[in-house]
């Protein structure tokens, strides 16, 4: 038997974000910002080591960069977006390919398999 654990981060949905936290969307301090000091701090915390998620040569980058929905608020391209770009960076400075994958090389193409999605999804350094 072997003993495995994992643990996953997807930054946007796992942090509590600016302007997207509270019950009431419309209830923000000051600043504009609606998350409690508790959620600040957490948010702060996790900030200070998201880079070893996403640098670690180990840990398997899953980059979402396909078209915005058209509900979304913000349109700007994947490509575009800053902390987008940073996350991309990051990712492939130490990772070889099977760690570091892009969700829009998938397609409409049925995958049956890990292995198979790795070869069809594998991402590239940019340029």
């Amino acid at each position: 038997e072997i003993d495995s654990a994992f643990g996953l981060g997807w930054d946007f949905m796992s942090l509590p974000q600016y302007g997207y936290t509270s019950d009431t969307p419309l209830v923000k301090g000051r600043d504009g910002d609606d998350r409690t000091p508790a959620q600040l701090a957490q948010f702060t915390l996790a900030l200070g080591t998201i880079n070893v998620w996403y640098g670690h040569p180990r840990t398997l980058t899953i980059v979402h960069n396909v078209p915005m929905p058209d509900s979304a608020l913000n349109q700007t391209e994947y490509s575009r977006r800053g902390w987008c770009i940073f996350e991309l960076t990051i990712s492939s400075i130490v990772k070889d390919n099977t760690c570091f994958i892009e969700v829009s090389k998938l397609g409409a193409e049925v995958v049956q398999d890990w292995g198979a999605l790795i070869l069809r999804c594998r991402a590239r350094r940019p340029a």
